[in-house]
């Protein structure tokens, strides 16, 4: 193609890792020590005991093995192996011409990811983390999925004390047995969403000295409030059961909590007052 002026000089131009000449006419061309794909050997500025080596005297073996005119010896110097990449074009690199060291270091981005790439064969991961490096999923070697930093609880309480219990009473000083996230006060008996979701919920009440209930009741209150409810009437038994299990979603920051009621009995115990849950997603 004719240019008005000089015609522009570009393209890729690099000196490929020293070889040292040996007993032999074949050399690995590589670069930063990953081997190297010449597109012929006219590319290639080639010195050897300080003589430029023509190109009709060389030739490429399997694309990345460069064969010199003659068996060389110990006593040879190879000075250098220089490419000139293609000069004034664009061009689509071949098929396997794009090796691993021709890609910068860190110029693969999550933004230069395409969720909608299609991909062959498998794909294999053993973790997925956040952009702050905390591990969000982790896939073990039997293909078991872990998502250690999925928001979850469960606490205790209860003491088998006979209590009135007349009015809607919160329980406190639960033992905690996992919270992961940090989300659950144990003094208080209240979780706080961590984030908006949605929720498996899950509180349980046993107890005694449920003879003269007319009936009890199990809330779940949401930011002090009351919400939902299980209840029971005892028929004068003295033990007693009271279960909760929901799914629903939830907005960050809501507080939710378990509080029980036992009409008309001022000497009810609670020998276990449970409460967990967990996101699901």
């Amino acid at each position: 193609m004719p240019y008005i002026g000089k015609q522009p000089v570009i393209g890729e131009f690099v000196e490929l890792d020293a070889l040292t000449a040996s007993a032999t006419s074949d050399y690995a061309l590589t670069r930063n020590g990953a081997a190297y794909y010449p597109e012929t050997v006219n590319n290639l500025l080639v010195s050897i005991n300080g003589v430029i080596q023509a190109g009709s005297t060389m030739s490429l073996i399997n694309g990345s093995t460069l064969r010199v005119g003659a068996t060389l010896s110990s006593s040879d110097v190879i000075d250098f192996v220089r490419v000139f990449g293609n000069v004034g074009n664009v061009v689509t690199p071949t098929d396997g011409s794009v090796s691993t060291i021709k890609i910068a270091n860190g110029a693969i981005t999550s933004a230069k990811l395409d969720t909608n790439i299609a991909i062959s064969g498998n794909l294999d991961v053993g973790s997925i983390r956040a952009t702050n490096g905390t591990a969000a999923m982790t896939i073990d070697s039997s293909g078991r999925i872990l998502t250690p930093a999925r928001p979850a609880f469960r606490g205790d309480a209860g003491d088998g004390v006979s209590k009135n219990y007349q009015s809607v009473s919160a329980f406190s000083n639960y033992t905690e047995h996992f919270d992961i996230g940090g989300n659950f006060n144990n003094a208080t008996g209240i979780y706080t969403i961590p984030t908006t979701g949605i929720y498996q919920i899950n509180a349980v009440l046993t107890g005694g000295g449920a003879t003269n209930v007319s009936i009890m009741y199990l809330w779940i209150y949401i930011d002090n409030a009351q919400d939902e409810y299980v209840r029971d009437d005892p028929q004068t038994g003295g033990s007693w059961h009271l279960s909760y299990s929901t799914t629903r979603s939830f907005t960050a920051g809501q507080e939710i909590e378990m509080r029980f009621q036992a009409a008309s009995d001022s000497s009810v115990s609670v020998d276990m007052a449970e409460i967990s849950g967990f996101l699901v997603g």
